[in-house]
Protein backbone atom coordinates (compact mmCIF):
# COMPACT_ATOMS: atom_id res chain seq x y z
CA UNK A 1 0.00 0.00 0.00
CA UNK A 2 1.72 3.23 -1.14
CA UNK A 3 1.20 6.47 0.36
CA UNK A 4 0.73 9.67 -1.08
CA UNK A 5 -0.39 12.90 -0.32
CA UNK A 6 -2.04 15.76 -2.33
CA UNK A 7 -0.36 19.39 -0.87
CA UNK A 8 -0.54 23.10 -1.50
CA UNK A 9 1.78 23.91 -4.60
CA UNK A 10 3.36 27.38 -4.81
CA UNK A 11 2.92 27.87 -8.65
CA UNK A 12 4.50 30.53 -11.26
CA UNK A 13 1.46 33.01 -12.65
CA UNK A 14 0.19 31.44 -16.00
CA UNK A 15 1.75 34.82 -17.82
CA UNK A 16 5.41 33.68 -16.29
CA UNK A 17 5.79 30.23 -16.12
CA UNK A 18 6.90 29.47 -19.51
CA UNK A 19 10.12 32.16 -18.39
CA UNK A 20 10.45 30.74 -14.93
CA UNK A 21 10.53 27.34 -15.63
CA UNK A 22 13.93 26.04 -16.44
CA UNK A 23 16.46 22.95 -16.55
CA UNK A 24 18.24 21.32 -13.86
CA UNK A 25 21.15 24.12 -13.22
CA UNK A 26 23.60 21.16 -13.63
CA UNK A 27 22.29 21.08 -17.67
CA UNK A 28 24.35 25.18 -17.70
CA UNK A 29 28.00 25.72 -18.35
CA UNK A 30 29.10 29.72 -16.58
CA UNK A 31 28.78 31.24 -20.08
CA UNK A 32 25.23 29.72 -20.59
CA UNK A 33 23.91 30.58 -17.10
CA UNK A 34 25.03 34.15 -17.19
CA UNK A 35 23.07 34.77 -20.71
CA UNK A 36 20.15 33.05 -19.10
CA UNK A 37 20.42 35.55 -15.59
CA UNK A 38 20.96 38.57 -17.57
CA UNK A 39 18.36 38.16 -20.57
CA UNK A 40 15.88 36.25 -18.11
CA UNK A 41 14.75 38.02 -14.84
CA UNK A 42 12.10 35.62 -14.35
CA UNK A 43 14.12 32.28 -14.66
CA UNK A 44 13.93 29.74 -11.63
CA UNK A 45 18.17 29.98 -12.25
CA UNK A 46 18.28 33.67 -10.20
CA UNK A 47 16.36 31.73 -7.16
CA UNK A 48 19.35 28.62 -7.04
CA UNK A 49 22.15 31.00 -8.22
CA UNK A 50 21.29 34.04 -5.62
CA UNK A 51 25.54 34.76 -5.58
CA UNK A 52 26.22 34.83 -9.42
CA UNK A 53 26.72 38.16 -9.35
CA UNK A 54 28.39 38.94 -6.29
CA UNK A 55 32.51 39.19 -6.78
CA UNK A 56 33.63 37.50 -3.86
CA UNK A 57 32.26 33.89 -3.99
CA UNK A 58 30.34 32.56 -1.13
CA UNK A 59 32.28 29.63 0.49
CA UNK A 60 29.35 28.68 2.90
CA UNK A 61 26.66 26.45 1.55
CA UNK A 62 24.69 27.53 4.70
CA UNK A 63 24.58 31.38 3.69
CA UNK A 64 24.13 30.74 0.08
CA UNK A 65 21.53 28.22 0.93
CA UNK A 66 19.88 31.08 2.98
CA UNK A 67 20.48 33.58 -0.11
CA UNK A 68 18.41 30.89 -2.16
CA UNK A 69 15.31 31.33 0.72
CA UNK A 70 15.67 34.87 0.55
CA UNK A 71 15.75 34.93 -3.39
CA UNK A 72 12.60 32.61 -3.69
CA UNK A 73 10.49 34.58 -0.75
CA UNK A 74 11.74 37.84 -3.18
CA UNK A 75 9.85 36.19 -6.17
CA UNK A 76 6.75 35.38 -3.70
CA UNK A 77 6.87 38.72 -2.68
CA UNK A 78 6.97 40.30 -6.13
CA UNK A 79 3.99 37.84 -7.50
CA UNK A 80 5.98 35.88 -9.95
CA UNK A 81 4.64 32.77 -7.57
CA UNK A 82 1.77 32.59 -5.70
CA UNK A 83 0.33 29.36 -3.61
CA UNK A 84 -2.69 27.62 -3.66
CA UNK A 85 -5.63 27.85 -1.03
CA UNK A 86 -6.31 24.21 -1.54
CA UNK A 87 -4.59 20.69 -1.62
CA UNK A 88 -4.83 18.93 -4.78
CA UNK A 89 -2.74 16.43 -7.00
CA UNK A 90 -1.08 18.05 -10.16
CA UNK A 91 -0.93 16.73 -13.49
CA UNK A 92 1.90 17.03 -15.78
CA UNK A 93 2.84 16.40 -19.14
CA UNK A 94 5.44 16.28 -21.50
CA UNK A 95 5.35 16.19 -25.71
CA UNK A 96 9.03 15.47 -26.62
CA UNK A 97 10.13 14.62 -30.04
CA UNK A 98 6.42 13.42 -30.62
CA UNK A 99 6.21 11.54 -27.68
CA UNK A 100 4.26 11.91 -24.68
CA UNK A 101 4.81 11.42 -20.77
CA UNK A 102 1.59 12.33 -18.33
CA UNK A 103 2.20 11.50 -14.86
CA UNK A 104 1.02 12.98 -11.53
CA UNK A 105 2.43 15.38 -9.27
CA UNK A 106 2.19 14.30 -5.48
CA UNK A 107 3.99 13.91 -2.18
CA UNK A 108 5.57 10.53 -1.64
CA UNK A 109 5.91 9.14 1.80
CA UNK A 110 9.41 8.91 3.74
CA UNK A 111 8.30 6.13 5.43
CA UNK A 112 7.24 3.92 2.45
CA UNK A 113 10.77 4.76 1.19
CA UNK A 114 12.68 3.35 4.43
CA UNK A 115 10.29 0.31 4.54
CA UNK A 116 11.19 -0.21 1.27
CA UNK A 117 8.18 0.11 -0.76
CA UNK A 118 10.03 3.05 -2.75
CA UNK A 119 12.54 1.27 -3.89
CA UNK A 120 15.78 2.34 -5.80
CA UNK A 121 18.50 1.24 -7.90
CA UNK A 122 21.20 3.62 -7.67
CA UNK A 123 23.80 4.16 -4.96
CA UNK A 124 24.26 7.34 -3.52
CA UNK A 125 26.99 9.51 -1.82
CA UNK A 126 26.95 10.37 1.87
CA UNK A 127 28.64 13.61 1.19
CA UNK A 128 25.96 14.92 -1.45
CA UNK A 129 22.80 13.42 0.72
CA UNK A 130 24.29 15.66 3.60
CA UNK A 131 24.62 18.71 1.34
CA UNK A 132 21.11 18.39 -0.30
CA UNK A 133 20.06 17.73 3.09
CA UNK A 134 21.10 20.98 4.39
CA UNK A 135 19.75 22.85 0.98
CA UNK A 136 16.32 21.44 2.35
CA UNK A 137 16.14 22.60 5.85
CA UNK A 138 17.35 26.13 5.24
CA UNK A 139 15.34 26.40 2.19
CA UNK A 140 11.91 24.93 3.23
CA UNK A 141 10.92 23.56 -0.38
CA UNK A 142 11.25 21.07 -3.08
CA UNK A 143 11.54 22.46 -6.88
CA UNK A 144 12.38 19.67 -8.48
CA UNK A 145 10.09 16.49 -8.10
CA UNK A 146 11.64 13.07 -7.92
CA UNK A 147 10.81 11.13 -11.10
CA UNK A 148 9.27 7.42 -9.51
CA UNK A 149 7.23 5.09 -11.72
CA UNK A 150 3.98 2.95 -10.70
CA UNK A 151 2.68 -0.14 -12.07
CA UNK A 152 0.34 0.07 -14.65
CA UNK A 153 -2.93 0.83 -13.73
CA UNK A 154 -6.43 1.43 -16.03
CA UNK A 155 -7.92 3.39 -13.56
CA UNK A 156 -5.98 5.66 -13.09
CA UNK A 157 -5.04 5.99 -17.43
CA UNK A 158 -8.90 6.98 -17.07
CA UNK A 159 -8.56 9.36 -14.45
CA UNK A 160 -5.65 11.16 -16.32
CA UNK A 161 -7.47 11.10 -19.71
CA UNK A 162 -10.68 13.13 -17.55
CA UNK A 163 -8.72 15.84 -16.60
CA UNK A 164 -6.36 17.08 -19.51
CA UNK A 165 -10.06 17.02 -21.47
CA UNK A 166 -10.40 20.36 -20.38
CA UNK A 167 -8.04 23.27 -20.34
CA UNK A 168 -4.21 22.84 -19.13
CA UNK A 169 -3.76 25.82 -16.03
CA UNK A 170 -0.16 26.09 -18.16
CA UNK A 171 0.56 25.17 -22.00
CA UNK A 172 4.10 26.80 -23.16
CA UNK A 173 6.76 25.57 -25.21
CA UNK A 174 10.75 25.63 -24.32
CA UNK A 175 13.60 26.39 -26.88
CA UNK A 176 14.59 22.44 -26.62
CA UNK A 177 11.33 21.69 -28.59
CA UNK A 178 9.57 20.46 -25.47
CA UNK A 179 6.19 21.10 -25.25
CA UNK A 180 4.49 20.89 -21.30
CA UNK A 181 1.16 21.12 -19.86
CA UNK A 182 -0.04 20.82 -16.28
CA UNK A 183 -3.24 20.72 -14.75
CA UNK A 184 -4.55 21.35 -11.02
CA UNK A 185 -6.24 18.50 -9.66
CA UNK A 186 -8.80 19.57 -6.61
CA UNK A 187 -12.24 17.70 -6.77
CA UNK A 188 -12.10 15.97 -3.86
CA UNK A 189 -14.05 13.05 -6.23
CA UNK A 190 -10.50 12.99 -7.68
CA UNK A 191 -8.33 13.31 -5.07
CA UNK A 192 -9.97 10.62 -3.60
CA UNK A 193 -9.55 8.22 -6.40
CA UNK A 194 -5.88 8.67 -7.19
CA UNK A 195 -4.85 8.23 -3.19
CA UNK A 196 -7.11 4.84 -3.15
CA UNK A 197 -5.80 3.51 -6.40
CA UNK A 198 -2.06 4.12 -5.28
CA UNK A 199 -2.65 2.22 -1.99
CA UNK A 200 -3.22 -0.90 -4.50
CA UNK A 201 0.68 -0.63 -5.38
CA UNK A 202 3.06 -2.68 -3.33
CA UNK A 203 6.14 -0.76 -4.81
CA UNK A 204 6.75 2.32 -6.32
CA UNK A 205 10.38 2.66 -7.89
CA UNK A 206 12.57 5.93 -8.18
CA UNK A 207 13.45 6.37 -11.83
CA UNK A 208 15.18 9.88 -11.51
CA UNK A 209 16.68 11.66 -7.78
CA UNK A 210 18.55 9.25 -6.13
CA UNK A 211 19.69 12.02 -4.02
CA UNK A 212 16.75 14.12 -3.98
CA UNK A 213 14.97 11.20 -2.27
CA UNK A 214 17.57 10.45 -0.14
CA UNK A 215 18.63 13.67 1.40
CA UNK A 216 14.56 14.23 2.35
CA UNK A 217 14.37 11.15 4.13
CA UNK A 218 17.73 11.89 5.81
CA UNK A 219 16.07 15.25 6.45
CA UNK A 220 12.42 13.72 7.84
CA UNK A 221 15.05 11.37 10.34
CA UNK A 222 16.72 14.05 12.19
CA UNK A 223 14.04 15.59 12.33
CA UNK A 224 12.36 12.84 14.51
CA UNK A 225 8.96 12.53 14.41
CA UNK A 226 7.94 10.06 11.06
CA UNK A 227 5.39 8.98 12.66
CA UNK A 228 3.11 12.04 12.13
CA UNK A 229 1.62 11.95 8.43
CA UNK A 230 0.73 15.13 9.20
CA UNK A 231 3.93 16.46 8.93
CA UNK A 232 5.49 17.96 5.26
CA UNK A 233 8.58 17.35 6.09
CA UNK A 234 7.60 13.49 6.42
CA UNK A 235 6.96 13.66 2.28
CA UNK A 236 8.39 14.70 -0.91
CA UNK A 237 7.58 15.76 -4.10
CA UNK A 238 7.52 13.56 -7.01
CA UNK A 239 6.09 13.03 -10.31
CA UNK A 240 4.52 9.06 -10.78
CA UNK A 241 4.52 8.13 -14.29
CA UNK A 242 2.96 4.53 -15.94
CA UNK A 243 5.96 2.27 -15.94
CA UNK A 244 4.40 1.64 -19.73
CA UNK A 245 5.27 5.36 -20.46
CA UNK A 246 8.95 5.79 -19.34
CA UNK A 247 11.26 6.11 -21.97
CA UNK A 248 14.95 4.31 -20.69
CA UNK A 249 17.95 5.05 -23.35
CA UNK A 250 21.09 3.95 -22.74
CA UNK A 251 24.54 6.07 -21.47
CA UNK A 252 26.93 5.35 -24.54
CA UNK A 253 30.60 4.89 -23.72
CA UNK A 254 33.83 6.53 -24.48
CA UNK A 255 37.93 6.32 -23.76
CA UNK A 256 40.03 8.68 -24.42
CA UNK A 257 43.06 5.94 -24.36
CA UNK A 258 43.41 2.34 -25.10
CA UNK A 259 47.61 2.12 -24.13
CA UNK A 260 49.59 -0.25 -24.07
CA UNK A 261 47.51 -0.97 -27.27
CA UNK A 262 47.76 -0.27 -30.81
CA UNK A 263 44.26 0.03 -32.39
CA UNK A 264 44.28 -3.14 -34.34
CA UNK A 265 46.01 -4.74 -30.75
CA UNK A 266 42.38 -3.42 -28.99
CA UNK A 267 40.62 -4.96 -31.81
CA UNK A 268 42.12 -8.25 -31.14
CA UNK A 269 41.81 -8.33 -27.44
CA UNK A 270 38.20 -7.39 -27.77
CA UNK A 271 38.20 -10.54 -30.04
CA UNK A 272 38.84 -12.71 -27.70
CA UNK A 273 36.52 -11.57 -25.43
CA UNK A 274 33.46 -11.91 -27.25
CA UNK A 275 31.53 -14.80 -29.24
CA UNK A 276 31.66 -12.54 -32.38
CA UNK A 277 33.25 -9.39 -33.76
CA UNK A 278 31.67 -8.50 -36.88
CA UNK A 279 32.64 -5.39 -39.15
CA UNK A 280 30.10 -2.73 -39.85
CA UNK A 281 29.72 -2.08 -43.85
CA UNK A 282 27.60 0.94 -44.56
CA UNK A 283 25.73 2.78 -42.11
CA UNK A 284 25.57 2.00 -38.38
CA UNK A 285 22.72 2.99 -36.47
CA UNK A 286 23.50 1.22 -33.40
CA UNK A 287 22.26 -2.07 -31.38
CA UNK A 288 19.16 -3.40 -31.73
CA UNK A 289 18.82 -6.22 -29.02
CA UNK A 290 20.35 -6.79 -25.55
CA UNK A 291 23.88 -8.35 -25.71
CA UNK A 292 24.77 -6.62 -29.18
CA UNK A 293 27.10 -3.73 -28.29
CA UNK A 294 28.98 -1.33 -31.24
CA UNK A 295 32.32 -0.40 -31.37
CA UNK A 296 33.69 2.44 -33.39
CA UNK A 297 37.62 2.49 -34.00
CA UNK A 298 39.80 4.11 -36.48
CA UNK A 299 36.71 4.89 -38.50
CA UNK A 300 34.74 1.71 -38.49
CA UNK A 301 32.00 0.71 -36.58
CA UNK A 302 32.08 -3.07 -34.99
CA UNK A 303 29.05 -5.24 -33.28
CA UNK A 304 30.21 -6.96 -30.83
CA UNK A 305 28.24 -10.30 -29.82
CA UNK A 306 28.02 -12.12 -26.35
CA UNK A 307 26.80 -14.95 -24.93
CA UNK A 308 26.88 -14.88 -21.23
CA UNK A 309 26.10 -18.34 -19.11
CA UNK A 310 22.33 -19.11 -18.00
CA UNK A 311 23.32 -18.27 -14.26
CA UNK A 312 24.95 -14.94 -15.54
CA UNK A 313 21.65 -14.66 -17.49
CA UNK A 314 19.52 -14.76 -14.50
CA UNK A 315 21.88 -12.23 -12.47
CA UNK A 316 19.69 -8.63 -11.95
CA UNK A 317 22.86 -6.75 -12.96
CA UNK A 318 25.50 -9.43 -14.54
CA UNK A 319 23.00 -9.79 -17.37
CA UNK A 320 22.91 -5.92 -18.15
CA UNK A 321 24.98 -4.75 -21.53
CA UNK A 322 26.72 -1.58 -19.27
CA UNK A 323 28.23 -4.36 -17.16
CA UNK A 324 29.26 -6.76 -19.98
CA UNK A 325 30.90 -3.59 -21.61
CA UNK A 326 32.36 -3.06 -18.39
CA UNK A 327 33.95 -6.61 -17.10
CA UNK A 328 34.81 -7.94 -20.52
CA UNK A 329 36.66 -4.88 -22.26
CA UNK A 330 37.36 -1.73 -19.52
CA UNK A 331 38.49 -4.26 -16.51
CA UNK A 332 40.18 -7.44 -18.73
CA UNK A 333 41.60 -5.83 -21.09
CA UNK A 334 42.90 -2.38 -19.84
CA UNK A 335 42.11 -2.91 -16.49
CA UNK A 336 40.09 0.17 -15.01
CA UNK A 337 37.93 -1.10 -12.40
CA UNK A 338 35.85 2.18 -11.35
CA UNK A 339 34.29 3.99 -14.60
CA UNK A 340 33.24 6.50 -12.69
CA UNK A 341 36.28 7.76 -11.30
CA UNK A 342 38.74 6.60 -13.68
CA UNK A 343 39.69 9.91 -16.16
CA UNK A 344 39.83 7.71 -19.60
CA UNK A 345 36.26 7.21 -19.34
CA UNK A 346 33.40 9.30 -20.44
CA UNK A 347 29.62 9.25 -20.97
CA UNK A 348 27.39 10.13 -23.85
CA UNK A 349 23.21 10.41 -23.47
CA UNK A 350 21.66 7.68 -25.75
CA UNK A 351 19.80 10.80 -26.89
CA UNK A 352 22.35 11.93 -28.72
CA UNK A 353 23.03 8.82 -31.33
CA UNK A 354 25.50 7.04 -32.32
CA UNK A 355 26.74 9.93 -34.79
CA UNK A 356 28.09 11.50 -31.84
CA UNK A 357 30.28 9.30 -31.04
CA UNK A 358 31.69 9.14 -33.90
CA UNK A 359 32.15 12.64 -34.20
CA UNK A 360 33.88 12.48 -31.31
CA UNK A 361 36.43 9.37 -32.13
CA UNK A 362 36.64 11.21 -35.90
CA UNK A 363 38.11 14.42 -34.28
CA UNK A 364 40.09 12.99 -31.67
CA UNK A 365 38.59 13.68 -28.69
CA UNK A 366 38.22 9.80 -27.91
CA UNK A 367 40.03 6.96 -29.09
CA UNK A 368 36.89 4.65 -29.19
CA UNK A 369 33.17 4.70 -28.19
CA UNK A 370 31.00 2.29 -27.64
CA UNK A 371 27.15 2.17 -28.06
CA UNK A 372 24.90 0.17 -26.01
CA UNK A 373 21.30 -1.00 -26.15
CA UNK A 374 18.83 0.70 -23.99
CA UNK A 375 17.66 -1.00 -21.28
CA UNK A 376 13.82 -1.45 -20.10
CA UNK A 377 11.73 -0.88 -17.10
CA UNK A 378 11.95 -4.75 -16.49
CA UNK A 379 15.57 -4.42 -16.07
CA UNK A 380 15.11 -1.83 -13.78
CA UNK A 381 13.02 -3.58 -11.13
CA UNK A 382 14.71 -6.65 -11.25
CA UNK A 383 17.76 -4.70 -9.80
CA UNK A 384 15.81 -2.93 -7.42
CA UNK A 385 13.60 -5.50 -6.19
CA UNK A 386 16.58 -8.06 -5.27
CA UNK A 387 18.37 -4.74 -3.17
CA UNK A 388 20.74 -4.24 -5.95
CA UNK A 389 22.17 -0.97 -7.82
CA UNK A 390 22.94 -0.99 -11.79
CA UNK A 391 26.45 -0.52 -12.79
CA UNK A 392 26.97 3.13 -13.31
CA UNK A 393 25.44 5.30 -15.97
CA UNK A 394 23.36 2.78 -17.42
CA UNK A 395 19.91 4.51 -18.08
CA UNK A 396 18.98 7.49 -19.65
CA UNK A 397 15.59 7.77 -18.25
CA UNK A 398 12.89 10.40 -20.04
CA UNK A 399 11.06 12.70 -19.01
CA UNK A 400 13.65 15.26 -18.11
CA UNK A 401 11.91 17.38 -15.46
CA UNK A 402 12.06 21.35 -15.02
CA UNK A 403 12.95 22.81 -12.30
CA UNK A 404 10.85 25.75 -10.47
CA UNK A 405 7.28 25.07 -12.52
CA UNK A 406 5.84 23.79 -9.12
CA UNK A 407 6.96 23.83 -5.40
CA UNK A 408 6.66 21.79 -2.41
CA UNK A 409 6.59 24.04 0.81
CA UNK A 410 7.75 21.50 3.57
Amino acid sequence: MAKIIPFKAVLPTRDKVHLVASRSYINYTKPHLKGKLESNPFSFLHIINPDFYIPKKVTSHNIKYDMVKEKYLDFLNRGYFYKKEEIGFYLYRQIKNGKSYTGIIAGASVNDYLSGKIKIHEHTLTKREKLFEAYLEHTGFNAEPVLMTHPHSDKLISIKEKITESRPEFDFSTTDYVQHQFWIIDKPQDIKAITKEFLKFNSLYIADGHHRSASSVLLAKDYGELQNDSLGINFFMSLFIDEDELNILPFNRLLSSIKPFSEYEFIEKVKEQFNEVIAIEGEFIGPTKHHEIGMYINNNWFLLKSKISEEAEKHPTKRLDPQILSDKVFENILGIIDIKKDKRVRFVSGTDGVKSIEKQVNKGLAKVGFALHGLNIKDVKLVADANMVMPPKSTWIEPKLRSGLVIYEF
